[in-house]
């Protein structure tokens, strides 16, 4: 009979998922086969229906991982980071005097010139005293910050995690489902030819047969669509595992950064600081000790001669010292160039992600053209 409809499916046939899963999925392959007596798409609407939930799973996972992926900016990491170099150039350790005295700078005091240039030794170092405690307390303050800082970009960790099982789950799901429907559609096509050749064999057909079996060739198109978007929605689960991945690297980096320097540069800061004032007190007590000497040895000395032994010790503690404060300086310097070279990492990857962005978009364009281009196609 000439007006018998005739069914016409895409070339996706030609590359069957289940082919594959029997292979090296015989799992999967087994679950599709159980749920293939499950489907049925008498109806107009099932088949529009068919994988829905996996696909909605998919589309709300993809929108958390991009959630997740601008939660996981650095800006205020970064921020707390240049406040924190901020601080540490704002105590540089040279404002430490180089040389202080004793007792004998109280005598000394009470000359002119040389009473003057002592107090202002030993205020200078009072002051430096006074500013580390100061700035300790700001210091601490943005170490509370970053340690809050740290725990979020953990939690961001884990919650990528999270969504990478996720994703794991979908894609399983989407493959049993669409071996499931490929199977279902060998099924159906085989049905459909074999009413076919019986309705030929017939000498008439009644219109209401031949409807039935139009929409039944209607289901199995609309089946063969249907598993072609569900196959985008594989491809895209594919991707989105590297994605995570990728976002997670951005908060490992920033939390490998903020636990060296709370763990690490902050506590050595400190620590060098604490013995820079601890020599500084060193000094001044060695040279109550040498002055408590001179006194003693000189003191039937007349004011001349006093005079003169106390400016030669004065000028001798001023060459003496323990610990030289250019490796201080440096010391200094390279705690902030390693800030500086977070903060130039940390704007680095954030180009990275914005990167990742962009290109996750132009790749969700590039499906939404391929989707409109099949759904404009007409299977004859």
């Amino acid at each position: 009979m000439d007006n018998l409809p005739v069914l016409a499916l895409s070339n996706q046939k030609n590359d069957l998922l289940y082919n594959k899963l029997a292979e090296k999925s015989p799992e999967k392959m087994q679950a599709a086969r159980d749920m293939v007596p499950t489907l049925n798409f008498s109806k107009t609407h099932s088949v529009l229906a068919f994988g829905a939930s996996s696909q909605k799973g998919l589309v709300d996972f993809t929108d958390s991982v991009l959630t997740n992926i601008r939660s996981g900016d650095a800006g205020p990491t970064g921020q707390l980071m240049a406040n924190l170099k901020g601080k540490i150039l704002d105590l540089d350790v040279r404002g430490l005097p180089q040389s202080t005295g004793g007792k004998l700078s109280a005598v000394a005091a009470n000359i002119p010139v040389i009473g003057g240039w002592l107090s202002a030794k030993v205020d200078a170092a009072r002051a430096f005293i006074r500013r580390y405690e100061v700035l300790k307390i700001q210091i601490d303050d943005i170490t509370r910050k970053l340690e809050a800082e740290k725990t979020n970009q953990i939690e961001h960790l884990n919650r990528l995690d999270t969504l990478y099982e996720r994703n794991e789950e979908y894609f399983d799901a989407l493959e049993v489902t669409i071996a499931a429907g490929e199977l279902k559609m060998v099924e159906m096509e085989g049905q459909f030819e074999q009413q076919r050749q019986a309705f030929a064999a017939q000498s008439a057909v009644d219109a209401k047969e031949l409807q039935a079996l139009k929409d039944f060739g209607d289901a199995i198109q609309s089946l063969d669509r249907r598993l072609y978007n569900l196959k985008l929605a594989r491809v895209s689960a594919i991707t989105s595992g590297p994605t995570i991945r990728i976002a997670q690297e951005g908060s490992k980096a920033i939390v490998e950064m903020i636990q060296d320097s709370i763990l690490m540069m902050i506590p050595e800061w400190k620590k060098q600081l604490v013995i820079a004032i601890s020599l500084f007190d060193q000094k001044r007590a060695m040279a109550m000790v040498h002055e408590t000497r001179d006194m003693t040895n000189n003191l039937m000395m007349s004011t001349a001669d006093m005079l003169g032994q106390t400016q030669a010790t004065v000028k001798k503690a001023q060459g003496e010292g323990f610990v030289k404060v250019e490796t201080l300086q440096k010391m200094t310097d390279k705690l902030v160039q390693t800030i500086d070279q977070g903060i130039q990492m940390d704007a680095q990857n954030k180009r990275k992600r914005a990167e990742g962005i962009q290109k996750l978009a132009e790749a969700e364009e590039k499906l939404k053209e391929s989707l409109k281009a099949a759904n404009e196609s007409v299977i004859a």
